[in-house]
């Protein structure tokens, strides 16, 4: 048997089926949750269970997990080449798709996708990340840096480190209105211990300090432009839930369902990255557009009751002029 992960149900999950919570827990689609419970890999209390089968909080789910594999298949998968350099390519991705390999993930991800264009990146194997310098979350659209050999990975990774590299995301908060136009949430992160797969708001946790500004606001939602000073696992959607703000589409950490046309996803979009050449050390700027569906949320929500954006080309301005701007100025 290969390693099992076992989840422990909460009083949130009180109800629901047992692939839907299989798939959150692994953060994979409902239909390779499903073949998992039908071929018996996730067991209910150490026995075969059905998947339509409804939960009942402090049940056990036993989940027998593949091993990364080392080697990659390319695979035609969604993403779009926004910037190409013989060293690093900027890749937009949409939302749904899994950045790499992983539990429960073995093909279908960005990086089989760009392998059908670079098969360089398999050189670097998982140590090296397939040369990925930073990652986004399946459900959540936009910009990544991409290193075509493992040198210029480490180079770009430093500079993450040292914030020279700027990464800037559009985000729809629901609840809790953020009161000051400017700001930042300073709250150490680490693994939520009632639900491993969730991060959560915790003592002693990896610090974490996410930057924003308010674009706009409605009765109980805030448009914001937020600013990562740190990278960690969720921090944007956790950080707004902890405040209780969590992100429209959310409903991992908190968000109620969508009153309007239904996103489908979390309302976040990584929006512009400005990073130093890792050679010529020419400064770039890239942007990506929200996706339709984003601009349909926002455009449901009318005039708003602060701020001047209505809609995707204003917020897109926005971060054309904030992108080169150094974080710590925020």
């Amino acid at each position: 048997m290969d390693e099992v992960f076992i989840h422990a149900v909460d009083d949130t999950e009180d109800g629901l089926r047992l692939d839907q919570v299989v798939a959150t827990a692994l953060g994979i689609s409902r239909s390779k949750a499903r073949d998992l419970v039908d071929r018996g890999a996730a067991l209910l209390d150490g026995a075969i269970a059905a998947p339509a089968t409804r939960l009942v909080s402090g049940r056990l789910i036993h989940i027998e997990l593949e091993p990364t594999k080392e080697t990659l298949e390319a695979a035609n998968v969604p993403h779009e080449i926004v910037h190409e350099d013989p060293l690093f390519v900027v890749v937009e991705k949409p939302a749904g798709v899994v950045v790499h390999p992983g539990t429960g993930n073995q093909s279908g991800t960005l990086i089989n996708g760009l392998l059908q264009t670079y098969p360089e990146l398999a050189s670097m194997g998982r140590s090296h990340g397939w040369g990925l310098v930073h990652r986004l979350d399946r459900d959540t659209s936009g910009l990544l840096i991409v290193a075509r050999t493992a040198e210029v990975r480490d180079v770009l990774q430093r500079d993450l480190r040292e914030r020279t590299i700027i990464r800037r995301y559009l985000a729809l908060g629901s609840g809790r209105a953020f009161d000051n136009a400017t700001g930042t949430i300073d709250a150490p992160l680490g693994r939520d211990p009632r639900r491993p797969i969730r991060q959560a708001v915790k003592q002693g946790g990896r610090p974490a300090r996410t930057h924003y500004v308010r674009l706009a606001s409605w009765p109980g939602f805030t448009f914001l432009e937020v600013t990562l000073e740190t990278g960690r696992t969720h921090q944007i959607r956790v950080h707004c839930a902890a405040i209780g703000s969590p992100l429209v589409g959310d409903v991992t950490y908190g968000a109620q369902k969508w009153p309007g046309p239904e996103p489908a996803r979390v309302w976040l979009h990584a929006g512009a990255l400005a990073f130093d050449h890792p050679v010529t050390g020419e400064r770039i700027t890239v942007r990506s557009p929200l996706p339709k569906e984003l601009v349909a949320v926002l455009d449901s929500l009318g005039s708003p009751a602060s701020g001047a954006v209505t809609n995707s080309e204003i917020a897109e301005r926005q971060l054309a002029e904030e992108c080169g701007r150094n974080i710590d100025k925020v």
